[in-house]
């Protein structure tokens, strides 16, 4: 039973990017911007997914045919989440995320896992995010205190 559904998650993924890539037919003519090239696929599109850094996750979004949407979650504790909402434009050429406007929130639990407070620590958070061929990303955020940057590894999807 889990094969069955493993593989109709698989098939719902395929079929997504084959949505998400298609072109429209008959436009053969040269194109010059980017986003042309691509025909209107978000270059994003090749990094979307779940992504993991010791106690750190990440999920890599695309939004429309140009902007990646990144949420990253880091559990401080059991009743302690630092969560980073980051909007950005992927550099195709470089494969790079500079970014503004980030926001960080802590949420706090309770005992059952229920959200009882969430506060904006700010909401100009500045960074940049490079993706690597391997599978894997390296993320700067410009207001931590960590010295050295979190490399995040593709998380595949993993039968239960």
């Amino acid at each position: 039973m889990k094969k069955w559904i493993f593989m109709l998650v698989a098939a719902c993924m395929l079929l997504a990017l084959c949505a998400c890539g298609a072109k429209t037919a008959g436009n053969t003519e040269p194109q010059d911007s980017p986003e042309e090239d691509l025909g209107g696929q978000n270059p994003v599109m090749n990094f979307v997914g779940a992504y993991q850094s010791d106690r750190a996750h990440a999920t890599v979004a695309c939004s429309g045919t140009e902007d990646a949407q990144i949420v990253i979650e880091w559990a401080d504790s059991a009743s302690e989440l630092a969560k980073w909402e980051i909007v950005g434009r992927l550099d195709p050429e470089n494969l790079t995320i500079s970014y503004s406007g980030c926001t960080k929130s802590i949420l706090h639990y309770d005992g059952s896992g229920e959200v009882t407070s969430q506060e904006a620590e700010y909401e100009d958070g500045t960074g940049t995010i490079v993706f690597r061929e391997n599978g894997s990303f390296t993320w700067h955020e410009d207001q931590s205190d960590r010295e050295n940057d979190l490399v995040f590894e593709w998380a595949p999807v993993t039968e239960g």
